[in-house]
């Protein structure tokens, strides 16, 4: 004997390839990238090591944490746009590395006659960005990024042995007022790189962004992408990188005219 019946009319989601549970508001999305057309392109621009089916399915459950209404009124060509630009990225959107946001649009609204109201934006984590790097440069080894508060001790020093030195209050005690963020490179080579950036240079970069959803809900990771973008213009593959500017972020650290940071060049002893 059943234990319960369902609801009549009640919402039942149905499985998918891979095992995933779609919800009806899904369905469309998946069927917009996963058609002949949108899935060849796709295909084309993920890196070898990314598979397909995993990475649309990721991409379709980003939307998870959206309202009912972004997804129901969502353009569904601008979400194949921004999964493709994930996939250019080589960046998974699973909220750890990238992610697809949505944001209203005047244009797709007036377009569609109120029918559709938003559109998606792919955003670049700073972890996402890490991981281009090292894809781009193999003598690449990674990249340090932190945040820096008024408790902490940071201070850098140059001279015949330079160092950088960063150092947290003791676990559970205040940290502070936010003053700035760095990104370090280490290269096998030994050499490193230091940028540094303001309060000031990461509200800039705040103000100037398409959608603040992502700012608001990772508030230091976005700041340390500041950092991180920052220095990528001064990676040996900084043209490459730059690619990953995105139509959800395009922080003022990366525009023309804006001042670079500080950015020191060390060899480690």
């Amino acid at each position: 004997m059943e234990q319960g019946t369902k609801a009549q009319g009640a919402e039942k989601p149905a499985p998918t390839a891979g095992a995933v549970v779609l919800t009806a508001a899904e369905k469309p999305l998946m069927e917009a990238v996963s058609n002949p057309r949108a899935a060849a392109r796709l295909k084309a621009l993920l890196p070898v090591h990314i598979p397909f089916e995993r990475f649309i399915q990721i991409a379709v459950m980003a939307t998870r944490k959206w309202k009912p209404e972004q997804i129901a009124l969502l353009d569904p060509l601008s979400f194949v746009d921004a999964v493709g630009i994930a996939a250019s990225c080589g960046i998974e959107p699973n909220g750890r590395r990238g992610h697809i946001q949505p944001r209203y649009s005047k244009a797709v609204a007036e377009a569609t006659g109120g029918k559709r109201k938003f559109e998606a934006l792919f955003i670049a984590d700073w972890k996402g960005l890490v991981d281009a790097a090292k894809r781009a440069d193999p003598d690449l080894l990674g990249i340090v990024a932190d945040c820096v508060y008024s408790n902490d001790h940071y201070s850098y020093v140059e001279g015949s042995s330079r160092e950088l030195i960063h150092q947290r209050p003791r676990m559970g005690e205040p940290r502070g007022d936010f003053e700035g963020a760095y990104a370090v490179a280490h290269f096998k080579s030994g050499f490193w790189q230091l940028v540094e950036v303001t309060h000031e240079d990461c509200e800039k970069a705040r103000r100037s962004a398409s959608t603040q959803a992502v700012w608001n809900e990772w508030t230091d990771e976005m700041r340390k992408k500041t950092a991180v973008r920052r220095l990528a213009k001064f990676l040996p593959d900084a043209a490459a990188l730059g690619s990953l500017t995105d139509a959800g972020d395009r922080p003022s650290d990366v525009s023309a005219g804006d001042e670079p940071g500080r950015q020191v060049n060390v060899e480690l002893a």
